[in-house]
């Protein structure tokens, strides 16, 4: 994770970056909700595993094998996308600056976590940790940034280069994906909960619930938005878009192809698999959009 793909010789300088400490906190946030999407993920292919009727088959073993690895992936490319973003918004040490962030906010979530468990009851545990944590992380990152900028300021912040804005591009995508469905889950899950629960729930649960996972949803547009600016300072817009409208496409045809492996073969896929495989389709459409638009401006900035 060293930062001489960042800027190489062909890199110019740009317009200052977003208030970096804002960023930050945005990246912290963002953590906690993609960890609770990869855990909902693995829930799910334990709880698969433990009502199994019979040992699982090879296909089953590939499946599993690849979700863990997808899992892998996904945190090691978060973990580089918040280098890289540190890098963009002119933190001199990104690396250290993206493991001290890290090591501070799970010492808060895991803080904070423990505190409500012992102070809120279950049922509105869940809730609370849900609004709570995420804040929590985010002041974790905007604390060790803030501390970075004051002791040895900021340094010049370079142009994304272009595996930066594709690779870049592509996380945002897969994160888009994972992180809208872990809300989802935490809908129909709190539905389900208050349909099986033998005691009416009060209204007012009901409304913090969907007051909770609306900001929730608020925060991503807000992450994604600030973070294709970054990456693509110009026409971050029509990236945006463009990948939203590509990642919708891909996702249509791939539920026909779904419909035409269970109408032929009666192949079903669970959630481990489809979630991950619309989180690389959303990822390749995000990073091609990226790619093409690079194209485009250098083709636009060449001598005729």
């Amino acid at each position: 994770m060293n930062d001489h793909d960042v800027d190489d010789d062909s890199e110019r300088p740009r317009p200052a970056p977003p208030n970096p400490v804002v960023t930050a906190a945005l990246l912290g946030a963002n953590l906690v909700m993609l960890v609770r999407a990869l855990h909902l993920l693995w829930q799910r292919d334990t709880v698969s595993e433990t009502l199994a009727m019979s040992q699982p088959g090879f296909g089953e073993l590939v499946v599993r094998g690849l979700l863990h690895g997808f899992l892998a992936v996904v945190a090691v490319g978060y973990l580089w996308f918040t280098v890289r973003v540190l890098r963009l918004s002119g933190i001199g040490r990104p690396v250290p600056s993206a493991l001290v962030s890290l090591g501070a906010s799970t010492v808060l979530v895991f803080s904070g976590r423990a505190l409500l468990r012992s102070l809120v009851d279950s049922n509105a545990g869940w809730l609370t940790e849900l609004l709570l944590l995420p804040p929590l992380a985010a002041f974790g990152h905007a604390l060790v940034v803030g501390l970075v900028l004051r002791g040895n300021g900021s340094s010049d912040t370079p142009r994304p280069s272009s595996g930066t804005a594709v690779f870049g591009a592509g996380v945002l995508g897969g994160n888009l994906v994972l992180v809208t469905w872990s809300v989802w889950m935490y809908y129909w899950l709190a539905w389900l909960g208050i349909g099986m629960s033998a005691a009416q729930e009060p209204a007012s649960l009901i409304v913090a619930f969907h007051c909770v996972l609306a900001a929730l949803l608020v925060v991503q547009v807000w992450f994604l938005i600030r973070m294709i600016r970054l990456l693509r300072p110009v026409g971050f817009g029509a990236v945006l878009l463009t990948g939203l409208a590509v990642a919708f496409v891909l996702a249509v045809l791939a539920g026909v192809a779904l419909w035409v492996l269970w109408g032929l073969w009666q192949v079903l896929l669970g959630y481990e698999a489809l979630v991950p495989l619309l989180a690389l389709l959303a990822a390749v459409s995000f990073g091609g959009m990226a790619r093409l638009a690079h194209r485009r401006e250098t083709a636009a900035e060449a001598p005729a």
